[in-house]
């Protein structure tokens, strides 16, 4: 800031002001001073002034550092007793300041031609002057007032401000340019110093510059500004009056000036200089606690100004009570901080977390000020990091206690899963024998029933019976005897004769109809494009497509039942285990770790199995919850495609799965001895021989209510079968239906008539 020193000081040293009047000092030092450097330091204050004007006066302010050249040499001494005591290390501490703060005194020169224009707009703008003669006149008496002030004209400049003000005396800027030209006024053409008639000037301008300062931030802005030189033409008289030796006066200029700067302070906080030249007066009228207060708080605010403590001779006395204060200030919660920060992250050690953050080994009150400071800021800095490093530490340890919890309760249950499921397999083993007594039952007729796209029925003459899709041939069956089991593929049926061999209808294009030459079979099996055969050794055979592997059976011994789905084949063996091969993307086949199995079935992607507890299991595709069984108890016997049907022992049904068509709906049924699940329909066995079925008819296959004698081979029905065909089918049926009406049976059916005011049958309903 030395290049922007003003052609007149506003304040006198010390050590100066016994020997030279204020007068005498600015006039030598305005006649000094070369051209040159004045010329250079017109532009700087061109640009300081602009700034003022525009917004910025506080930032500017804040850099006039009020002590001088002279100042810091003499006080070189006590400074570096000073920064020995507590402001070590000032070149890390403060960085470059010293090539941007001058000891010197610096002022603002805010009179230019580019300022004028700005004042008086915002003058025009706050009181209307355009429209007022004499106020115009005012303003432009003060523009050339300006203009001269900025060329070193003092005299011209008071003259034209004094006409301004004789215009418009509430003019608080021409005040205030007044005050500064009389205490700033000594050139190279023109002396017009005069403190008595400065502060006169300056208390008029901070006088009509109040109300507006009341209401608006940039008067309130001005008027700091204007109280802070006010303050110093008040200090410049008490320098003067100790120049005279009469320091009663001294004091009580001094105590005006603290007055003022105080004002200023309170218009702006952000008027540093005034708070450290309240602080000089204070210290200088011997408030050393004050003087102590008023440097803490800039201190705290701008480092800067401890170095102008340390080098201002008039603060000599208490730069070590600052030091003291500030540092205790200071250290306590700093030293809190630190505390707190090494307590964290001790506990922060034990569980196992750590951070980056580094702080002092030790921390005491004799570390440097500067120090302190720095440190407390870089604790207030760290304790969050370590708080968070905390929290996402035990965040950690929390998430990771819950996963070993919830591992530990996950092994828990599998545990108790494993237990369980190895004592329900240990009791379903045991309870084999006693199963395979009551699914013999069952199983008996479950080869009298079965469902593809069409319905096959085995009638207990050996006879068959089918309706449905028969695109292939599939249902033509009607002429077929000594039948002892039906199973009906996707678009073919296959049937065991009694004497073990096997035949087939409806669809071969993958020679899935292939099996006139198997003999000694027990059971069949049909899947959508193969065929299976359970041999009486416990061996199966298999033909069709074997694109997945699913006819690769050839290697099973000790099976007792077989199923197909739609791409794989599933083996029941003789111990209660299941084999499975084929198409295993779903999971379909993964069932070599059941145990206790009494039955078997195959969907189309999935494979149940019946437990000899009357459970279910099922694993593969479960799109629909067609594996959703594992609540089903008393089960007797399962059927499976693209939906699961269950028989419950009560004779009632249950079903899971796609019901698109209905096939689910079975709720209702009662008395069912076996059930068979379709490509889109469900049909049930009844123990009377009739069935019923549920889903989609498109092609008929759920015309079955007709149906009559469906159940297992029986040498009555057979007899009766070739009685019939001896007397011819149409006498016989003309005895039968004569018998049944003797009987008050139907006529047609032989079912049960309806009441005793109706005739219709409640099997077939026709009226008799």
């Amino acid at each position: 800031m030395a290049n922007n020193i003003e052609n007149a000081s506003f304040y006198y040293d010390q050590g100066i002001a016994g020997q030279i009047s204020y007068s005498d000092y600015q006039q030598r030092r305005a006649m000094t001073q070369d051209i040159t450097d004045a010329i250079d330091r017109s532009d700087a204050r061109n640009i300081a002034a602009n700034a003022i004007f525009t917004g910025e006066l506080q930032s500017t302010l804040i850099n006039n550092q009020i002590a001088s050249e002279n100042a810091l040499y003499n006080n070189t001494q006590n400074m570096i007793g000073a920064f020995y005591s507590g402001f070590s290390d000032v070149s890390r501490q403060i960085g470059i300041m010293g090539a941007n703060m001058s000891m010197a005194f610096a002022a603002l020169n805010t009179t230019v031609q580019k300022s004028a224009q700005a004042i008086y707009d915002r003058l025009d703008t706050m009181n209307d002057i355009l429209n007022n003669p004499s106020l115009t006149k005012s303003r432009e008496l003060f523009r050339r007032a300006a203009v001269n002030y900025n060329k070193g004209f003092y005299e011209e400049a008071r003259n034209d401000l004094l006409d301004a003000l004789a215009s418009n005396k509430t003019d608080y800027i021409s005040w205030f340019l007044l005050g500064k030209t009389y205490l700033f006024g000594a050139g190279e053409f023109s002396n017009v110093i005069d403190l008595e008639k400065a502060i006169e000037a300056l208390k008029n301008a901070v006088k009509y510059i109040t109300p507006d300062a009341r209401k608006q931030e940039e008067a309130k802005v001005m008027a700091a500004e204007m109280c802070f030189y006010l303050g110093l033409a008040q200090q410049t008289r008490a320098m003067d009056a100790l120049h005279a030796k009469n320091e009663a006066d001294c004091r009580v200029y001094l105590e005006q000036a603290g007055v003022s700067y105080g004002q200023s302070w309170d218009y702006s906080a952000k008027m540093l200089e005034a708070r450290y030249n309240r602080a000089r007066c204070k210290a200088l009228l011997g408030d050393a606690q004050g003087a102590i207060t008023d440097l803490e708080t800039l201190v705290l605010a701008d480092r800067n100004y401890c170095v102008k403590v340390c080098a201002d001779k008039d603060f000599s006395i208490i730069v070590i009570d600052l030091i003291t204060k500030l540092k205790k200030v200071a250290f306590i919660p700093a030293k809190e901080d630190y505390d707190n920060i090494k307590t964290m992250l001790s506990e922060l050690a034990s569980l196992g977390g750590t951070t980056e953050v580094t702080i002092p080994t030790v921390f005491t009150e004799e570390i440097p000020y500067f120090d302190i400071l720095d440190y407390a800021k870089d604790f207030k800095r760290i304790i969050p990091i370590v708080e968070k490093a905390m929290a996402y530490r035990k965040a950690a340890i929390a998430k990771a206690e819950q996963a070993e919890r919830e591992r530990q309760a996950r092994a828990e249950r599998e545990a108790r899963k494993a237990k369980e499921k190895a004592e329900r397999e240990a009791r379903a083993v045991a309870q084999l024998p006693k199963a395979r007594e009551w699914i013999v039952k069952y199983e008996k007729y479950k080869v009298c029933i079965s469902a593809g796209y069409h319905t096959v029925g085995l009638k207990n003459d050996s006879s068959i019976v089918a309706v449905g899709d028969n695109w292939n041939g599939q249902c033509n069956v009607s002429g077929w005897r000594d039948i002892v089991a039906v199973v009906a593929g996707k678009h073919h049926t296959v049937v065991l004769k009694a004497n073990g061999t096997v035949v087939a209808v409806g669809e071969n294009k993958a020679g899935q109809g292939n099996v006139s030459g198997w003999c000694n079979i027990v059971a069949v099996a049909a899947g959508d494009f193969h065929t299976v055969g359970l041999k009486a050794d416990g061996m199966v055979v298999a033909v069709g497509d074997n694109e997945d592997g699913r006819c690769n059976v050839c290697a099973w011994r000790d099976i007792v039942a077989v199923a197909t789905g739609r791409y794989h084949t599933v083996g029941l063996k003789a111990n209660g285990m299941v084999v499975a091969v084929g198409d295993n993307k779903d999971g379909q086949c993964d069932v070599s770790d059941w145990h206790g199995i009494v039955a078997v079935a195959a969907g189309y992607s999935y494979t149940v199995g019946l437990i000899a507890d009357s459970t279910v299991i099922a694993v593969g595709n479960d799109f629909f919850g067609q594996c959703n069984v594992s609540d089903w108890r008393d089960i007797v016997a399962v059927a499976a495609s693209g939906h699961t049907v269950g028989l419950q022992a009560d004779g009632t049904v249950i079903a899971v799965g796609n019901n698109k068509y209905g096939q689910c709906d079975v709720g209702s049924w009662l008395d069912i001895v076996a059930v068979a699940a379709g490509g889109s329909h469900t049909a049930g066995l009844k123990a009377d021989g009739t069935v019923v079925a549920v889903g989609d008819n498109e092609n008929g296959q759920c015309n079955v209510s007709t149906w009559r004698d469906i159940g297992p081979f029986s040498e009555e029905a057979t007899k009766e079968r070739a009685e019939r065909e001896a007397k011819g089918e149409e006498l016989y049926n003309k005895l039968r239906q004569e018998e049944w009406q003797e009987q008050g049976l139907c006529k047609y059916c032989g079912g049960k008539l309806g009441g005793l005011f109706t005739k219709k049958c409640k099997s077939c309903g026709k009226e008799n």
